[in-house]
């Protein structure tokens, strides 16, 4: 890892220089004050940190270095961000780039809010007051970044700031409205209005000249890594890591020694760091096996016998192994809240639906370029070709990718089965009996259906695009699935509480009391990582926290009206009461005739029996 990183006390040589002499002496660092462009190992770099908190108590100091911090600090990558036009584009080019900074496994997302935007990071350890100095320090750059960008006046609205035994930055209050505390991540948000104000130091000329260098550090970084990714991939072919050196690894891949430690130390790393990451990753993932015994786990972790493996997992964890799958077994009792879930917990949505929606949000795309997309996707390909001759259709005859999508589907009814699809294979599995994932789509797919339609024949004001409107339908429910999905001993005991005459207050209290948060505000969450359009997130938020209030915009009022009458009614409709009741409410909700929701209704009505056959096909 860069020397740079130990900034922090590289300090005390002005400072505090017999401290400083105290530091080289204690860890012969002569050659390395000397020369900064070498690196140093992580664990001399964790003991370098210890030893200086411990003579110093110095909690702070790596967030004022990252607050006072030029901003070449980072080197290309800082001066690039800071050319960009807005703080909103410096933040999304610095989570392009981030790969290039970080030295630890952590990953920078942005994450759209109604209000602004959330730059989280996430995916790594505040074990230690080592890496509490790096997440600091990078905490006070971003903080950094959005004076420099947006202006000297202007800090986040708020900082999530994760809970440890070494408390909170002195003054951190200073550079915010409010510090929250969270489990394992950290992030900022700052609002639309400072995320889009004009930058001063805009340099469109700065961009064009440094793009090409980072794009080019970062396909050789992608290079590096992706070795490294292949020896993971041997590495978990084994049956034991007991006889794994380094010396093996580069035999396998018919290299010499000095080839793979270069790519190691490419990578700022070391055979021995990179063993001991993978072994501590391994042995996570096996113990949440709860059929894999202890002695097995030892056994293929290399270890010669269940001691030394227990020995290992406390320095790395603090922990016993055995206390530790005690406590993942435990997750899916009922003290344990869904709404502590860590997001990166959630299934990230598959490859290929990312880029067919990254490809669809584009101004000017090409229809072959979408074709491509799906065809690379063997399910999503199958599930298009089905569902384009089944009768809703009526296309019987459609023999190619290519027509199914421009002649029969079209491209946004593309993007909804890949989602769809995308949503089934993450949540498919695993669930309850009593949860019928045909009525589940039946219900949201008629509401997304009956939403759209409404959309274009209502007389009051939509702030919403109708294809948004019908992904609020597709996914204003999506949280039922997800937590079926995690929770089905819960989804069971939740779904046997219910009748047909459960009003939304008692249902919406025992989701409470079952799950520990609502469905709406599950499916928020993960509409929010999927980073579906922000017009569904905030229907979906709007539902969630204002349940029973009148206030609710035309698109939360209507989405409501029609899953409720089409989830308990729809359309084995044999209360004729209830169905002008229900045309009656939406007729004023849209300040429409009756007539054109009757005919809607009806129409539906008529073609029911083709979009059941459709949705058996999506769900084999």
């Amino acid at each position: 890892m860069p020397l740079r990183l130990l900034a922090p006390v590289l300090t005390l040589q002005e400072s505090n220089p017999e401290l400083f002499k105290e530091l080289v002496e204690q860890f012969n660092l002569t050659d390395l004050t000397e020369d900064q462009s070498k690196s140093i190992d992580i664990g001399l770099y964790q003991s370098i940190i210890s030893w200086f908190y411990t003579k110093t108590q110095n909690r702070s100091l790596g967030f004022s270095i990252g607050l006072t911090s030029a901003m070449n600090a980072t080197g290309p990558i800082g001066v690039y961000i800071s050319g960009c036009e807005t703080l909103l584009k410096a933040f999304n080019q610095l989570q392009v780039y981030y790969p290039l900074v970080k030295i630890d496994d952590s990953e920078l997302n942005i994450k759209p809010h109604e209000k602004g935007a959330i730059i989280e990071i996430s995916n790594f350890s505040f074990d230690n007051i080592a890496e509490v100095y790096i997440k600091d320090t990078m905490l006070g750059r971003m903080i950094r970044v959005g004076n420099r960008v947006a202006g000297p006046e202007f800090y986040p609205e708020l900082i999530g700031y994760p809970q440890s035994e070494f408390g909170l930055p002195e003054n951190i209050e200073q550079f915010t409205k409010k510090v929250v505390a969270t489990k394992d991540k950290l992030f900022l948000f700052f609002s639309d209005e400072v995320l889009n104000k004009p930058s001063l130091y805009s340099n469109t000329e700065i961009l064009k000249l440094l793009k090409p260098k980072l794009d080019e550090e970062l396909e050789n970084l992608r290079r590096i890594d992706s070795i490294l990714i292949q020896i993971r991939e041997y590495l978990a072919t084994l049956t034991t890591l007991k006889d794994v050196t380094q010396a093996s690894i580069a035999e396998n891949f018919n290299m010499s020694l000095s080839s793979l430690r270069r790519r190691f130390a490419e990578s700022e790393t070391s055979f021995s760091e990179f063993f001991q990451r993978y072994r501590r990753n391994r042995s996570l993932e096996m113990l949440a096996e709860e059929e894999t015994k202890l002695e097995v786990i030892a056994e293929v972790l290399g270890f010669s016998e269940r001691a030394s493996f227990d020995r290992a997992f406390r320095q790395w964890f603090d922990t016993t192994p055995a206390k530790y799958r005690e406590q993942i077994l435990n997750l899916g009792g009922k003290d344990i809240k869904v709404n502590h879930l860590d997001v990166n917990k959630l299934p990230a949505s598959p490859k290929s639906c990312t880029q067919i929606l990254e490809l669809m949000n584009k101004e000017n795309y090409n229809i072959d370029e979408l074709v491509q997309l799906v065809s690379l996707d063997p399910l999503l390909s199958a599930k298009v070709m089905s569902i384009s001759r089944s009768a809703f259709y009526g296309a019987r005859n459609v023999r190619s990718l290519s027509d199914a999508i421009t002649k029969v589907l079209g491209v946004d009814q593309v993007r909804y089965l890949a989602l769809m699809t995308a949503s089934n294979s993450s949540f498919g599995k695993n669930l309850p009996e009593n949860f019928n994932l045909e009525h589940y789509w039946q219900t949201s797919l008629l509401t997304a259906i009956f939403l759209s339609k409404l959309h274009r024949v209502s007389n009051r004001k939509f702030t919403t695009l109708e294809s948004e409107v019908y992904l609020v339908g597709l996914f204003f429910n999506i949280g039922a699935f997800m937590l079926a999905s995690m929770f089905p001993n819960r989804t069971q005991q939740f779904l046997e509480s219910l009748d047909k005459k459960a009003s939304p207050s008692f249902k919406r209290e025992k989701e409470k009391e079952i799950f520990g948060t609502t469905i709406y505000s599950a499916g928020a969450l993960l509409i929010a990582h999927w980073d579906l359009p922000k017009a569904v997130f905030k229907v979906v938020k709007e539902l969630d926290e204002l349940a029973g209030s009148s206030k609710l915009s035309n698109e939360a009022s209507l989405t409501k009206l029609i899953s409720r009458f089409v989830y308990f009614y729809f359309p084995d409709m044999q209360d004729d009461e209830m169905k002008q009741r229900f045309i009656d409410d939406v007729s004023r909700c849209l300040d429409i005739g009756r007539e054109n929701v009757e005919l809607i209704l009806t129409k539906q009505c008529e073609s029911i029996e083709d979009l059941r056959a459709m949705i058996k096909e999506l769900t084999r």
